[in-house]
């Protein structure tokens, strides 16, 4: 503040007033002079303004910057939290403004890596992570246009207002890491997309979901996924992807699939990439399962349609890792299943196209993952690891009835089970046994 202060015409001064307000800035209008001319001449023609107007205003604008201990910037302040002296005198702050105009982030000087919000953040223009980690804290942000290329770290639950567009470079990162609530993905086109939460949180998806580097989904993290996710590299999927909505499609270069569950009535199931990966279960609700892909088993996997009529269909080669040999179950209901390519897994490839009962014990019952054939316990078999998932120990004394439905009286039947006993005596012992009751042709026994 100066006596070297000018005074400008209205319409100067406002377009200085706009100019000026381009960074952080708090704006002070000490005062103002009004000064009206009357046209002394008493004729006055028709052509010529009754009335001469000419306004000024003196405008001092004071910017402050306001960093706390660590070097980050205080926004949520007021004019309350500022005196303001002009030569030794106390002013009114007549006009206050806060907050910033462009935001730019840079960590390239090494002093600090992580910069994270301590309360709502308002850009007015342009807000750009050039390098380091951006952590919203969980606070709200907006801003007219929004640029990362570093590592962008969202709750999920905050609102992230952006106007205009929004571009996440190449090698950038957005990461979500939800610590409650209910996480939602933004609607944007990402480079590298990584769920991190270390506590179960299920994100929900955009209905499409478009990945220019690669997705990342870490293990007790659900993706509540849309009906299309496009991934341009890999993806790898540690925890599962679900869908309750319609049917999951998802393209990338490679991908390890993980657990995928559709749980849709009817909702489809299609992988599509250069390499797939498979070492985890893959079910759906009566829908299709495809792979257009090159497929690799790195582990014992059980792919199941359920009941319906949703075919499990491997458009190209199929074959393991080469580590061990694992074990591949198909349960495709009333569909089909089909080897395009050619089939060269380690493991055993249990493959029924009209499959009645499937007992997978996993869950520590002994449900019928296809039909309806329920078992009951007699005595306790205990739950105990098996050669795929779980299974039970039998002491002797213990059963599993699976009850006696039409759907179980069959003339052509295939049994199929794991059985790793620790004795065998030298008279007759079941491993399953069916009675027809009074019609002997029913009966049979393994």
């Amino acid at each position: 503040m100066n006596s070297q202060d000018k005074t400008k015409t209205m319409k100067e001064t406002l377009m200085r007033k706009k100019t000026l307000l381009t960074s952080l800035a708090l704006v002070l209008i000490l005062c103002s002079q009004v000064s009206i001319f009357h046209s002394e001449s008493s004729q006055v023609s028709k052509d010529q303004k009754t009335f001469q107007y000419e306004v000024t205003v003196v405008l001092k604008l004071v910017q402050v910057y306001v960093t706390d201990k660590k070097g980050n910037p205080v926004i949520d302040l007021t004019k309350d939290d500022f005196i303001l002296y002009d030569n030794g005198k106390p002013q009114t702050i007549t006009d206050f403004a806060t907050g910033y105009y462009d935001l730019t982030i840079d960590a390239t000087d090494g002093t600090i890596d992580t910069f994270q919000l301590a309360s709502d953040l308002t850009v007015t223009n342009a807000l750009v992570n050039a390098s380091g980690t951006f952590d919203t804290g969980s606070m709200n942000v907006s801003a007219e246009s929004l640029e990362n290329s570093g590592t962008f770290v969202l709750d999920g639950t905050e609102t992230i207002a952006v106007t205009g567009a929004v571009t996440h470079n190449a090698d950038s990162i957005v990461r979500y890491d939800a610590a409650s609530g209910s996480p939602t993905i933004q609607d944007w086109a990402y480079f590298d997309l990584e769920l991190a939460s270390t506590a179960a949180r299920t994100y929900t998806s955009p209905s499409t979901l478009n990945i220019n580097g690669s997705l990342t989904i870490e293990a007790a993290n659900i993706l509540s996924a849309g009906s299309q996710i496009n991934i341009a590299g890999s993806m790898t999927n540690l925890g599962l992807i679900t869908s309750s909505t319609g049917s999951i499609t998802i393209t990338a270069a490679t991908m390890t699939a993980g657990a995928i569950t559709d749980a849709y009535p009817g909702g489809s199931i299609a992988l599509t990439a250069n390499l797939i990966s498979l070492g985890d279960s893959i079910s759906s609700a009566g829908g299709s399962i495809t792979f257009d892909g090159p497929v690799v088993l790195t582990a014992d996997v059980a792919l199941s349609t359920g009941d319906g009529a949703g075919n499990i269909e491997f458009l190209n080669a199929l074959d393991s890792d080469g580590l061990a040999s694992w074990d591949l179950v198909l349960v495709a209901g009333a569909g089909n299943i089909t080897f395009a390519g050619a089939v060269g897994a380690g493991g055993s490839v249990y493959a029924d196209e009209a499959c009645v009962s499937y007992w997978t014990f996993d869950d520590g019952t002994a449900d019928d993952s296809v039909g309806s054939n329920h078992g009951t316990f007699s005595g306790s078999p205990a739950s105990v690891s098996g050669k795929v998932g779980s299974a039970f120990y039998f002491n002797g004394a213990s059963y599993i009835n699976m009850g006696n439905d039409n759907t179980l009286n069959v003339d052509d039947i295939s049994i199929s089970v794991w059985v790793n006993a620790a004795s065998v005596a030298p008279s007759f012992q079941g491993i399953i046994s069916k009675d027809g009751g009074t019609d002997s042709s029913l009966d049979y026994d393994l």
